[in-house]
């Protein structure tokens, strides 16, 4: 990374930090007999959620970075790799634009953008996403809920075994 400044013949360790995401990492460079100095990432991850009721095709870009093209609703992105801070995001619906809020992306944090509702009313959710390995067990589901025709809360069972309950439009919960 740029800005990082090492003497010659100096002895250094380098400590890996998570970061609120789960997946990204920031850094502290610590030389010996030395101030630790914290190397922070400058990026977030995102992606997009789009299940709008009405409408055919979709495309979301974060400022530069496209998160979905022309892709079928309903669509679930991939994670894309965007600068943190505040980002400008697109929304269009079958070709024509719609104008969304800025969001604000914190460094470190992984993001889902959920549209809901119609073409013609979207509203935007912003949901910090953790994506850590879980403490115990062997998994964990994340139920995200962009089901606009349907303009209920979900809640959804394993095995016949409820795990996340009332999980409302443009929201999401994580089981344990």
């Amino acid at each position: 990374r740029s800005g990082v400044t090492l003497a010659r013949k100096g002895v250094y360790e380098l400590v890996v930090c998570g970061t609120p995401g789960g997946v990204l990492a920031a850094a502290m460079l610590v030389p010996q007999r030395g101030e630790a100095t914290l190397i922070p990432t400058d990026k977030t991850r995102v992606r997009a959620v789009v299940g709008l009721n009405g409408g055919t095709s979709v495309s979301v870009n974060d400022d530069d970075t496209a998160l979905i093209q022309a892709a079928s609703i309903p669509v679930l992105g991939d994670y894309q790799l965007v600068g943190a801070g505040t980002s400008a995001v697109s929304l269009a619906v079958d070709g024509t634009d719609i104008p969304m809020s800025n969001v604000q992306l914190a460094a470190g944090s992984d993001y889902s953008l959920v549209y809901t509702g119609t073409g013609a009313a979207v509203t935007q959710s912003v949901v910090a996403d953790v994506n850590r390995l879980p403490a115990s067990g062997t998994f964990k589901i994340r139920l995200v809920n962009a089901m606009s025709a349907l303009d209920e809360p979900l809640s959804m069972s394993v095995d016949f075994v409820p795990v996340l309950d009332a999980v409302g439009l443009g929201s999401a919960a994580l089981s344990d």
